[in-house]
């Protein structure tokens, strides 16, 4: 839920106007759904049991939006915060497409994933990802 909202949102606050109330309102929805977003992703282990890359790449989420945030917020550094606002946001909404796409991209039935996620685990190695043959926890 907070995923669609989050791109429905941020696809929403890219359009022209900016400085609005309009884009500000429709901004801090944005930032909303993405901090429940990365912190409901921190508390998901079902995969692999344990903290993993895509737990890693939910907190540079949370970064980013937070930075993106705080410029704005606090108005800080004075000449600098809206590119600093813009370098934020902007690359907290690549993360979040790209996050999507990747997410699409498992789902599509009939289509097999050769990298599941427990193959993430650096017990196994990188045996996993580079040898089309070698399957997570074979030896």
């Amino acid at each position: 839920m907070f995923a669609v909202a989050s791109l429905g949102l941020g696809a929403t606050v890219l359009c022209p106007e900016k400085g609005t109330e309009r884009h500000r309102r429709v901004g801090v929805g944005y930032v909303l759904c993405m901090f429940g977003l990365n912190v409901t992703a921190l508390t998901i282990y079902g995969l692999s049991g344990a903290f993993g890359p895509f737990h890693t790449l939910s907190m540079v989420s949370l970064v980013a939006v937070m930075a993106g945030f705080a410029v704005v917020f606090f108005r800080r550094p004075r000449a600098d915060w809206l590119r600093l606002h813009y370098y934020w946001m902007g690359w907290s909404y690549v993360g979040l497409c790209a996050a999507a796409g990747a997410e699409a991209a498992t789902r599509i039935p009939g289509v097999p994933f050769p990298w599941e996620p427990r193959c993430w685990s650096p017990r196994w190695g990188a045996r996993s990802f580079t040898d089309g043959r070698a399957r997570c926890g074979s030896a």
